[in-house]
């Protein structure tokens, strides 16, 4: 490890989601208002552009190089380091691309979202084949960045997870996109720009129950989105009394739905009787010029992520700032270095790192007792082009900050040895304390829940065929509103929004949910074994092609979004958890036999565990509490109710009658079998006012909302303070992995910052709030 480049910054950022764009807006505000120069921030991020956008600068001002790839520090003329052809530099200006735009044409408006977030990559295999240090046949990083690469040579902004076979979804497999890119997931969302509803914030610890600490953070971030030309506003348009507002040629939505007028005193009635006004929608969006945005369009967007509307106009304004950060793309993080250490200097660092990762008990200068600290993050470096890839070292002399997202973070804490014991036990990984000397190894935590704790909402829709929409309002990204309610249930109530969605991603969806039926877990007829998942995905994947080409042999995508409609039932606090872990290879080998092991540890293989060589398991756990059907149901008859009042025009197609009639017979026919043969099972039974029906439904079209978090769960840290009264005997070990100020629990310097320290799901899509938690956050990292 000591032959490795270094570099050395004050602050450490992994990841450029929405909470990095954040953070790094709050820290430089910062600094400008403190008036401190000599603050060095490194924001690495693993990348998904075609040039290697690396830019380094230590902190002594020298410029580091690395082998194969030329650093340089990024200046605020945005200078290309590589030579571009003049097809790229064409499509770029085409495109209007910003500093931290990505180049993939999937991400440049917001009605090809799911495009971008589900058909531009390949799931990732998560497995370098052991035995060369960087193996060009098997390069996990590379063929993440490169798998999807268009004909202007951009990559993919997604990086495509899988779920295990979820139990209760039939054994379905869900895709679970994550973005690449700065901006991260603001690349392959929706769009969508709400604020958290008070009552989200209401068993979140400490300063932030209730969620009047983080507000002035979400109308910060709000005011910088509309301040730099981000944040556009979508309204239906109404004939009657707004006859003044509405767009020319152009009646509602909802009137084309309902077959009749909508007025200012209706528009806001759901007919549940509560009285909850519709909410309209806010993208982070700026609006395309009229012959860009296609015909019949009423609100063409440009999608806008993050960092180029938080970050980018702030460093425009305020070029000082430039020599402050430095923006480090195409740099996937392989695991956290944790070492006892003090302030005093880093050379206890470097001989931690020249040991092998092992420290020393106390500081050589100072003789003072050593404390748990991530000091580095050993990172893979990609050209961008080729598998020439080498390792490079990037120390931190204040904090490590993670913000890679509920996925991403609580993967690169276990690579690292940061967990449950038991989960890296299970994983092949040692816990990083296990190198310590005996009587220091009982002060630190052993039982982070890292990883537990998953969450994610789940949509369940109805289709509808809908009157022709040729002369009604066109989403920007399929979403036209929603209301919210608090419904009643026997365990307390059950947030849910109603949503209203038109075709406009019908092209794309329906061959992938149709294609995704088939992606599950199969046996083989009369012999029992399980078919290979490598068979069913191949399987999935080319019925998926199949499917698009004939539905645009069809002018599917003509039709759709002038036919089709859905109100889509989200259930917004569910209390299925699930759970995000990893598996080394040296456990997958030890498992098949192809080596022998003593026990599950990663003893007798030279070089350490890190993340390129282990494969990310994600278990959502959908439905896995019951109470997550009953409260859909009660969701569903919500819906029943706004469908009679505002798709009274419309003809339902899914479910529609016919779906429940037949189920409805297969339902009676198996309760005749129980009765005939008392051994026959069955999950289709009726419960209370629930057909039988509707659990058949839920378990094969229901989908995830793509709103991860809780990985990283935030706990109260008052009992924390002192780390040496707890050992790895404590009851409330387990209970929480980051404390009120982001800090991983009993190491010193590092700390999470995204949507996975979110103890319970938010009512709205996550981006906004993760901005605020960065903004908010940069306050007391700043201070401290």
């Amino acid at each position: 490890m000591a032959s490795q480049d270094q570099l050395i910054f004050d602050i450490v950022i992994v990841g450029g989601g929405p909470s990095a764009a954040g953070l790094l807006r709050g820290l430089l505000l910062r600094i400008l208002a403190n008036g401190q120069k000599n603050i060095r921030i490194a924001v690495l991020e693993r990348g998904a552009d075609s040039r290697p956008a690396l830019c380094d600068k230590s902190i002594d001002g020298n410029i580091n190089c690395t082998s194969n790839v030329n650093l340089e520090h990024e200046s605020n003329d945005r200078q290309s380091h590589s030579v571009e052809s003049s097809d790229q530099k064409q499509y770029a200006t085409n495109q209007k691309r910003q500093r931290f735009g990505h180049s993939h044409p999937s991400t440049y408006s917001l009605k090809d979202w799911f495009t971008a977030a589900h058909y531009t990559s390949k799931p990732s295999n998560y497995i370098i084949e052991q035995g060369t240090e960087i193996p060009s046949s098997a390069n996990t990083f590379n063929s993440q960045r490169n798998s999807s690469r268009n004909k202007y040579g951009s990559a993919s902004p997604t990086v495509l997870h899988t779920t295990v076979p979820q139990a209760h979804l039939n054994t379905r497999i869900i895709d679970v996109p994550t973005g690449c890119g700065w901006g991260g997931t603001t690349n392959i969302n929706a769009g969508l720009v709400m604020q958290p509803l008070r009552g989200d914030f209401a068993n979140w610890p400490g300063r932030w129950k209730g969620g009047d600490v983080l507000q002035p953070a979400i109308l910060e971030i709000l005011e910088a989105l509309d301040e730099n030309g981000a944040l556009s506003r979508f309204s239906m348009s109404f004939s009657g009394k707004n006859k003044e507002k509405a767009t020319p040629n152009f009646s509602s939505f909802l009137e084309v739905c309902s077959n009749r007028e909508v007025t200012s005193s209706t528009e806001g009635v759901s007919g549940i009787g509560q009285g909850d006004k519709f909410q309209e929608i806010m993208t982070s969006s700026t609006n395309l010029p009229t012959n860009e945005a296609g015909e019949g369009a009423a609100m063409p967007s440009k999608r806008v992520n993050y960092f180029s509307a938080l970050v980018e106009p702030l460093l425009n304004k305020y070029p000082e700032l430039e020599s402050h950060v430095s923006f480090l793309s195409g740099v996937q993080v392989e695991r956290i270095l944790v070492g006892c250490g003090c302030d005093c200097a880093l050379d206890g660092d470097q001989r931690a790192a020249e040991n092998g990762g092992k420290s020393c008990c106390k500081c050589g200068n100072c003789n003072s007792k050593h404390a748990a600290r991530a000091w580095a993050v050993e990172c893979l470096v990609s050209d961008g082009e080729s598998t020439n890839n080498h390792r490079v070292l990037i120390r931190s002399k204040q904090e490590i900050i993670l913000c890679a997202g509920a996925i991403g973070s609580p993967s690169l804490l276990l690579a690292s040895g940061i967990g449950h014991e038991d989960d890296l036990k299970a994983a092949g990984i040692k816990p990083w304390c296990d190198d310590l000397p005996s009587h220091l190894q009982g002060q630190y935590f052993r039982k982070l829940p890292v990883g537990h704790n998953l969450r994610d909402q789940i949509v369940l829709p109805r289709m509808f065929d809908t009157p022709c929409q040729k002369k009604a309002t066109v989403s920007c990204n399929s979403i036209h509103g929603s209301w919210f309610y608090d419904l009643s249930t026997f365990f307390g109530y059950a947030k849910t929004e109603i949503q209203l969605a038109d075709g406009v991603q019908m092209d794309s969806m329906a061959p992938h949910f149709a294609a995704a039926a088939l992606r599950r877990t199969w046996h083989w007829p009369f012999w029992g074994r399980e078919v290979p998942y490598i068979l069913v995905s191949y399987t999935y994947y080319f019925l998926r092609y199949v499917l698009k080409v004939i539905l645009q042999y069809f002018s599917f995508k003509l039709w759709s979004p002038l036919q089709l409609a859905s109100i889509n039932v989200c259930l917004l606090n569910p209390q299925s958890v699930g759970k995000v872990t990893i598996v080394s290879q040296a456990s997958r080998e030890n498992n098949s036999g192809s080596k022998k092991l003593s026990g599950a540890t990663n003893d007798d293989i030279d070089t350490p565990v890190r993340l390129g060589t282990c494969r990310v398991m994600i278990d959502p756990g959908y439905l896995s509490d019951p109470r997550d059907m009953d409260a859909l149901w009660k969701g569903w008859k919500t819906s029943n109710r706004v469908k009679c009042l505002w798709f009274g025009g419309c003809t339902e197609v899914l479910p529609g009658n016919y779906f429940a009639v037949v189920l409805d017979i297969v339902a009676s026919l198996v309760s005749i079998l129980q009765l005939l043969v008392p051994t026959i099972s069955s999950n289709i039974r009726a419960k209370e006012d629930r057909p039988a029906w509707f659990p058949i439904y839920v378990s094969e079209f229901s989908n995830p909302y793509y709103h991860w978090c809780g990985t990283c769960a935030m706990g109260d840290g008052a009992a924390d303070k002192d780390v040496g009264e707890h050992t790895s005997g404590s009851a409330h070990e387990g209970s929480f992995v980051v404390d009120e100020q982001f800090c991983v629990r009993g190491i010193m310097g590092l700390r999470v910052c995204d949507a996975s320290i979110f103890p319970h799901c938010v009512s709205v899509p996550p981006a906004l709030t993760c901005a605020a938690l960065g903004y908010e956050a940069s306050g007391f990292i700043v201070d401290t």
